[in-house]
């Protein structure tokens, strides 16, 4: 380390190479945190950070068949897991007294 400002880093872990990281963010992430920070802790961040950018965004236009796989995958891939990775609601329930608001009724 050279000094508050300067951070030298000779070698990275080689699934930084795997998964495009912009190293001077993450280690600004890293040096903010307050206490013990593990690199596990670390990788799931970067996760969590690719799959949240990789998602679907909200107004985004999908075709059936793509709604369609959305939903098996889900079924498919989250086990027993019904929010994102931000908690967000992956299922939600609503009667039918719901709809016909929606619908003016």
């Amino acid at each position: 380390m050279f000094g508050d400002a300067k951070v030298s880093v000779y070698a990275v872990p080689q699934i930084f190479s795997l998964y495009k990281v912009d190293i001077a963010k993450l280690l600004d992430h890293v040096l903010s945190q307050e206490g013990e920070l593990s690199f596990d802790h670390v990788l799931d961040m970067i996760f969590a950070t690719k799959a949240c950018k990789a998602s679907i965004k909200a107004g985004e236009k999908l075709n059936y068949y793509q709604m369609e796989q959305l939903v098996r995958d889900g079924l498919t891939h989250i086990n027993s897991m019904f929010v994102c990775q931000h908690g967000r609601p992956f299922f939600i329930q609503i009667d039918k007294k719901q709809i016909d608001g929606m619908m003016d009724r």
